[in-house]
């Protein structure tokens, strides 16, 4: 999985494998609260909602990145270490506002 962090218009934006989708949109909107980290790192059975994204594991450690704001966006599975490196990634990125490419 690759993720693309890059300025765009003054806002810093984020690319999954070359696409925006619900994973992009957590990062930028959900990923900032601290009660998503806790649910991920905890591996919590219940789905967490914030207020864009909605987390959820499938299965062991793979958990499923989903929207119910727009239909068309795709939800992306991933593995809770992907998406554990994926939020300090865009944390980093937030800060520090150069853009690059990650592979995880």
């Amino acid at each position: 999985m690759e993720a693309k962090f890059y300025i765009e218009c003054g806002e810093p934006k984020v690319q999954i494998n070359g696409e925006w989708n619900a994973l992009s949109l957590f990062l930028e909107s959900d990923s900032s609260f601290p009660d998503a980290i806790k649910h991920i790192e905890l591996r919590k059975q219940k789905q967490w909602m914030g207020n864009t994204s909605v987390l959820r594991i499938v299965s062991g450690s793979l958990y499923e990145v989903s929207t119910e704001l727009d239909i068309s966006l795709k939800p992306v599975q991933l593995y809770q270490k992907q998406l554990l490196k994926l939020v300090s990634a865009w944390f980093a990125f937030e800060k520090d506002n150069v853009p690059k490419v990650i592979s995880v």
